[in-house]
């Protein structure tokens, strides 16, 4: 059972590389090689290395989100180790150097190998169904659905929010199930974390 929602999780991950393709961010995952720190020993970027993307440095700043993925809590930017492996979600901005270099824009760490990993994304459309609620994401390639039993969050704050403070334009990360490789996708948000505007 463990190794099928592992082929189905990787499926995922694929899918969604390919539909975010698009957008003004990508994702990456990878394993850290080195923790680069600033004059006075904040970490201000990352080198990771991926057998598929080879080497890419990616740099944190104020506005990088950073999320422990299986507990779905704000995680630490100060504690990165070399050899953990992350998703980055980065900015399609990149320079044209060797390896190239990118603003990290959500990095999930923390991820555990049975159970589904956060995915960043931008709503696009909200549609309203007798059911629950539908968000459109990646380029309209993506429908993820909520209901009441979706738990939605803030990101580091302990205000009340729910599926009606998410508008168009509203930055997410959502976890859901995986989905057939098919456009456009559908799929169920068991959570949802309300990122800062």
């Amino acid at each position: 059972m463990l190794k099928k929602f592992f082929t189905m999780f990787i499926i995922l991950i694929f899918s969604s590389t390919i539909l975010l393709a698009n957008n003004n961010f990508s994702l990456y995952y990878g394993k850290i090689e080195k923790v680069i720190n600033d004059d006075n020993g904040k970490v201000k970027s990352l080198l990771l290395n991926s057998e598929n993307k080879g080497e890419y440095i990616f740099h944190l700043s104020e506005e990088t989100i950073c999320i422990d993925s299986g507990r779905k809590i704000p995680a630490p930017t100060n504690n990165f180790g070399t050899d953990e492996r992350v998703y980055v979600f980065h900015s399609n901005i990149a320079t044209a150097s060797l390896p190239p270099q990118s603003p990290a824009l959500v990095i999930m760490r923390d991820i555990p190998q049975d159970t589904m990993c956060g995915q960043y994304h931008i709503i696009e459309n909200i549609i309203q169904e007798e059911d629950g609620i539908k968000l459109l994401t990646n380029n309209g390639n993506l429908y993820i659905k909520t209901d009441e039993e979706t738990k939605i969050f803030p990101y580091k704050t302990r205000n009340i929010v729910t599926i009606n403070d998410i508008k168009v334009g509203s930055k997410i990360i959502a976890w859901y199930y995986p989905y057939a490789t098919v456009i456009p996708g559908n799929t169920y948000a068991t959570h949802i974390m309300l990122l800062p505007q």
